[in-house]
């Protein structure tokens, strides 16, 4: 998983300003689940919802924050295919 600080750093090159409420909101779960978190709050419609509540920009930074984390565990992936050989 990204650290906040990449979330955070996407935010400000993209939409001009970190959205640290969104990256807290949606990696809340894992506290409880772990590595699973992303079951929750990973998808269109809670970035939708945040949207409605801080604004666009809040909605757009979420569909990043998913899109970072997704890169991440794709390369993990692959990495792991490469060493296995």
């Amino acid at each position: 998983m990204p650290s906040h600080k990449v979330h955070r750093k996407l935010d400000e090159i993209v939409l001009g300003r970190p959205y640290d409420v969104v990256h807290k909101f949606k990696d809340a779960p894992y506290k409880v689940l772990g590595k699973r978190h992303r079951v929750l709050f990973h998808d269109p419609y809670t970035n939708f919802i945040l949207g409605l509540l801080f604004g666009y920009k809040a909605m757009i930074s979420g569909f990043l924050h998913d899109l970072a984390d997704k890169a991440e565990t794709c390369m993990k992936m692959r990495k792991r295919r490469i060493m296995r050989g």
